[in-house]
């Protein structure tokens, strides 16, 4: 049933000067996922990435039908940066 469904995954870190940064995670599942899975939106636990301090956006829906969430934390130093990336790779 969710044989041609999809969900893309995008990891983005952004690092200054001082060894700081953010480490977005940007997960888009396609429209026949969300349609496979209409209860999507509001089957998604998101609290304990918010208690861990990811800022969450969304599940806000695309122009193509699906469904968009993006994670934010930021890191103070390069250290924190591994321990954030190590949450995201599990």
């Amino acid at each position: 049933m969710l044989a041609g469904c999809r969900v893309d995954v995008a990891v983005d870190v952004v690092v200054t000067d001082d060894g700081s940064g953010t480490v977005t995670v940007t997960a888009v599942a396609d429209a026949a996922l969300v349609a496979a899975v209409p209860e999507l939106a509001d089957d998604l636990r998101l609290d304990d990435l918010r208690d861990a301090g990811w800022a969450v956006e969304g599940p806000t829906p695309t122009p193509e039908g699906g469904l968009q969430v993006v994670l934010t934390h930021q890191f103070a130093t390069p250290a924190e940066a591994n321990a954030v990336l190590a949450q995201v790779g599990g």
